[in-house]
């Protein structure tokens, strides 16, 4: 059966543009088709609008809906106008970032409005930016808090939001030292459900395009002898471990969906003696890790019935039908405590 969308769902950079904030023209073309075609087009960006206008305005979008601010703001335009606004208290993340990071800067953002610690580097701010005290910044609700550390590497930076301790807000990490934080549960996909309600349009009957930026060849991830991560600019990142040899591909090179990017093998660095693919999903963090078959569609199922070991999974005598099904495994984070530590696990432990 041929899918034919209601809505297309575009991201912004990795999709539309290029790292120089380009975009070929074939893109711009695709774009028009799809307009054309009269089928409505929603960017959905973690630009705030000032920025996202420039490039509704480059497309000739007809009048729509946007979702800016990683989901935080939804907005008609023209006329412009805030149809949603989700903000929260920004008090205990700024201090927090103020302590731990005192040469970062730090952005509040209010409305269309910026208010900062300090100057970010050109460019990078758009619209009126004003500077203020930690204090002035924390004063009142937000609906992003972004921090950005130009002088930090990205081992160091990433290292400062695990001390956060972010548990009662969003957050996402950019590329050169940017983290983006938002209220709990606010992401792009929360704009756009307020957009499908508004239009009276099904989730599945939305197409959302976004390939992914390779983001590390070989790095620190594990799972030798070689590994590879793609970020997919929604939140989530692709880890792939024990693969046959070093992928040809480089930091900032762009991927598209079904593209091959490496050759499985195993941890012996052969392909023959225990071949599989190793396969994380993980948040921008790339510190937490999610279960993969809430976010990629596939016959799940149907692949568990491959090999020859019956798929298991130890239980908590306290509470047995908990996290036995494929379908309900919980996230976890890398370095955090053990979530099956349980006081009774079946079968006993030696």
């Amino acid at each position: 059966m041929k899918f034919s969308p209601r809505l297309v769902a575009l991201d912004i950079d990795g999709t539309l543009v290029d790292p120089f904030g380009d975009m070929p023209p074939e893109v711009h073309a695709a774009v028009r088709r799809v307009v054309d075609a009269g089928v409505p087009v929603v960017l959905s960006t973690g630009r705030s609008w000032i920025s996202t206008e420039i490039i509704f305005t480059h497309l000739d979008l007809p009048a729509g809906w946007a979702v800016c601010s990683n989901g935080a703001m939804v907005i008609t335009n023209p006329p412009f106008e805030v149809h949603h606004e989700t903000r929260f208290d920004p008090r205990e993340t700024v201090h927090r970032v103020a302590e731990l990071a005192p040469s970062a800067c730090i952005a509040v953002q209010d409305g269309l409005h910026w208010r900062v610690n300090r100057p970010f580097p050109d460019g990078e701010l758009q619209g009126d930016v004003a500077i203020e005290s930690i204090d002035e910044l924390a004063s009142r609700e937000v609906s992003r808090v972004i921090v950005r550390d130009p002088h930090s590497s990205e081992e160091v930076f990433n290292g400062m939001v695990g001390q956060l301790g972010l548990h009662e807000v969003a957050y996402f990490i950019g590329w050169s030292a940017w983290l983006d934080i938002a209220p709990m549960g606010v992401d792009k996909a929360h704009g756009l459900r307020i957009v499908c309600d508004e239009l009276g349009i099904e989730p599945a009957e939305v197409l959302a395009i976004g390939d992914g930026v390779v983001i590390s060849v070989d790095g620190r991830g594990g799972a030798p002898p070689h590994n590879l991560m793609i970020d997919h600019s929604n939140g989530f990142v692709s880890f792939y471990g024990h693969l046959l040899q070093r992928p040809a591909l480089h930091n900032g090179q762009y991927v598209a969906r079904g593209q091959e990017v490496a050759l499985s093998g195993d941890m012996y660095g052969t392909c023959h003696a225990a071949p599989h693919l190793h396969l994380e999903v993980r948040d921008r963090t790339t510190q937490r890790l999610h279960n993969p078959v809430d976010v990629i569609e596939a016959d799940w199922h149907g692949i568990l019935l491959l090999g020859a070991a019956p798929l298991t999974f130890e239980r908590d005598l306290e509470a047995p039908r908990r996290w036995q099904s494929i379908d309900d495994q919980p996230p976890i984070s890398l370095g955090g405590p053990p979530l099956n530590d349980y006081a009774q696990p079946w079968p006993a432990r030696p």
